[in-house]
C-alpha cells in the first residue's frame, strides 16, 4: 500500500531509513500530506506503524484529540481484532 485517503485527503506512505526519522518508528506528516515509517523496521513493526499514524490522522481529522497512550492501545486493539477475525468485512 503506497498510499491511504482519509477523510478526503490522501496520504502517501514513504518508508525511510532510521537515520532519516531520527530513530523514530513512525511520524505522520499533515502538511505533506504522507505517513513515514522506518524502513529498518521489521514487517509487523511497520505494520503497526502505519496503523499507528493512521489513527494519529483520524484524530487530528475529526477533532477527537486523542492522546498518545489512547492512539497506542488503540491500534493495539485494532491489530488484535483483525488477527482474531480474519474473514471480517463490513457491509458498506
Amino acid at each position: 500500500m503506497n498510499s491511504v485517503s482519509i477523510a478526503g485527503i490522501n496520504y502517501m506512505i514513504n518508508k525511510l531509513s532510521t537515520e532519516s526519522m531520527g530513530g523514530l518508528l513512525g511520524q505522520a506528516d499533515f502538511n505533506k500530506q504522507c505517513i513515514n515509517i522506518n524502513a529498518d523496521a521489521s514487517a509487523v513493526t511497520q505494520e503497526i506503524a502505519r496503523l499507528h499514524e493512521v489513527i494519529h490522522i483520524v484524530s487530528d481529522a475529526w477533532g477527537l484529540n486523542l492522546s498518545e497512550a489512547q492512539v497506542k492501545i488503540g491500534t493495539h486493539a485494532l491489530i488484535c481484532f483483525l488477527r482474531e477475525n480474519p474473514n471480517f468485512e463490513t457491509a458498506l
